[in-house]
C-alpha cells in the first residue's frame, strides 16, 4: 500500500515537473520573441532617425549651390528662411541623437561642425557672388565639398556599428585586435 501511494505520488510529481518545465520553456520562448520584436522595432526607429538626421546635414550642403543659382531680382528672404529652418533641423537632430546614443550623437555633432565649417564658408562665398541672369546655365562648378567625405564616412560607420547585432564593445575590441 505504501509502495503504491509512493509510486502514485512520484508519478504526479513527474507530471507536475514536466508541466512546470514546459511552462518555463514556453515563457522563455515568448520572452525571447518579445525581446527580439522590441529590438527590431527600436532598430527600425533608430535607423529612420539617423537617416533623417543625415538628410538634414546633406540639405544644408545644398545651400552653396542654391545661393549661387539665385536669379537676379529674386528675393533672398526665401533662401535665408529655408537655410535657417535647415539649421534648426540640424540642431534638433544633434540633441535627439545625443539622447538616443552618445556615440552616434558625438559623431553627428562632429559631422555638423565640419559641415557648417566647410559648407558654411561656401555659402558665405556664394552670397558674395552676384546673382545669375535668368538665362544663365544652372550648373555650379565652383563649389567643392569633397573635404566632408571622411566625416560622412565616420558618422555612417558609427551608425552602422550602433545598429549592428554585435555589441559595439566587441566590434571595437575586434578592430583593436586586428590592427
Amino acid at each position: 500500500m505504501i509502495v503504491l501511494a509512493l509510486s502514485q505520488t512520484a508519478e504526479r510529481s513527474t507530471n507536475w515537473d514536466s508541466a512546470l518545465i514546459a511552462a518555463f520553456v514556453a515563457a522563455m520562448v515568448a520572452l525571447a520573441g518579445y525581446w527580439q520584436t522590441s529590438r527590431l522595432n527600436r532598430q527600425d526607429r533608430q535607423r529612420q532617425l539617423f537617416a533623417e538626421a543625415y538628410a538634414a546635414a546633406r540639405s544644408y550642403r545644398e545651400f552653396p549651390f542654391i545661393v549661387r543659382r539665385r536669379i537676379e531680382g529674386s528675393t533672398t528672404a526665401e533662401i535665408t528662411t529655408r537655410l535657417s529652418d535647415c539649421q534648426v533641423e540640424m540642431d534638433k537632430f544633434m540633441g535627439l541623437l545625443l539622447v538616443e546614443s552618445k556615440g552616434v550623437g558625438e559623431a553627428y555633432a562632429n559631422l555638423i561642425t565640419e559641415t557648417r565649417r566647410i559648407a558654411g564658408a561656401e555659402i558665405a562665398a556664394a552670397w558674395e557672388s552676384p546673382p545669375r541672369s535668368p538665362k544663365a546655365a544652372p550648373h555650379v562648378r565652383e563649389v567643392d565639398l569633397a573635404e566632408l567625405r571622411p566625416t560622412d564616412s565616420a558618422y555612417l560607420a558609427v551608425v552602422r556599428d550602433h545598429l549592428s547585432v554585435v555589441p559595439v564593445e566587441l566590434i571595437r575590441l575586434w578592430r583593436r585586435v586586428r590592427s
